[in-house]
């Protein structure tokens, strides 16, 4: 039997469905996907309320703005992660977040949050224009 019950890696080094769905619910929880969706439903309101010309609405440009939002506020939600990584394990209500129960090293975290980040701001920024990019970046 190659897999094992705690989902750790089996023989060959390949890591078992349970781990990699508790690897994806940690990242979901580290870039607190559920309250970025709110931060891309205001973007596409946003987006939409601002456009004075329907007929020639560019969806496309709307699915890489909300995209390239999601990406800069999920990695600015693990950032915050981070930085209060310390004062979360304190707190009985915050301990069981990646980074303190230890689902997600600091380091790790760190590289996830600046590839999302680089990742957002690249994107809106052929995609939008560069002053979209540059608030997004001076947010993040």
């Amino acid at each position: 039997m190659l897999s094992r019950p705690d989902g750790a890696p089996d023989a060959r080094g390949a890591a078992t469905p349970e781990a990699r769905m508790s690897l994806l619910k940690s990242y979901m929880e580290l870039g607190k996907v559920r309250l970025n969706l709110m931060v891309v439903i205001t973007t596409a309101v946003g987006f939409i309320v601002a456009s004075r010309q329907i007929d020639q609405f560019d969806w496309v440009r709307l699915l890489w703005t909300c995209l390239g939002t999601f990406l800069a506020a999920a990695g600015a939600s693990a950032f915050n992660q981070i930085i209060e990584a310390r004062r979360a394990a304190c707190m009985k209500r915050t301990r069981a977040r990646p980074i303190p129960a230890g689902a997600i090293s600091r380091m790790h975290a760190l590289y996830v949050a600046l590839l999302a980040c680089i990742a957002g701001v690249a994107i809106l920024c052929p995609t939008s224009n560069g002053f979209t990019a540059t608030l997004c970046a001076a947010n993040i």
